[in-house]
């Protein structure tokens, strides 16, 4: 086999890498809607794997970031853009964020995913929303 040929195969079968801004707005979503670290890491996966099944799904956009900046459903970031908030840059918060970022880098590589991924779960809220409800650390997940 030529070198060029196997360098080629090579290439192929590296695992891509996600796409930097992504990993950021995913990152972010998780720490906002996720926030203290007394939360799970389930919990946080549940709410990227949302994010990630409201992107497959034809009634929502198909971008990580226009999910997040339709109006009313992830909080500020319709009026402030998709921006870390204040909090995230506070010493004790730290671990938190590194966390949200650990998690969005495996939901994008597909290194992990949640239940919830996949099977139409596109709501979530302190309160019962959807169907087919999933609770975990106070918050509801549904379809």
């Amino acid at each position: 086999m030529e070198e060029s040929a196997w360098n080629s195969m090579c290439l192929e079968a590296e695992e891509e890498e996600p796409d930097p801004q992504d990993l950021e707005y995913l990152a972010i979503v998780i720490f906002c809607e996720v926030g203290a670290d007394a939360q799970s890491d389930e919990t946080r996966y549940m709410v990227g794997d949302v994010v990630l099944n409201r992107v497959a799904d034809s009634r929502f956009p198909d971008t990580i970031y226009e999910v997040l900046k339709q109006k009313s459903q992830y909080g500020r970031f319709y009026w402030t853009d998709v921006v870390w908030p204040e909090r995230a840059s506070y010493p004790g918060n730290a671990h938190a964020v590194e966390r949200a970022r650990r998690i969005a880098y495996d939901l994008l590589t597909d290194a992990y995913h949640s239940k919830l991924y996949g099977n139409g779960y596109i709501f979530q809220d302190n309160r019962v929303h959807g169907k087919d409800n999933v609770w975990s650390d106070g918050v509801c997940f549904g379809r």
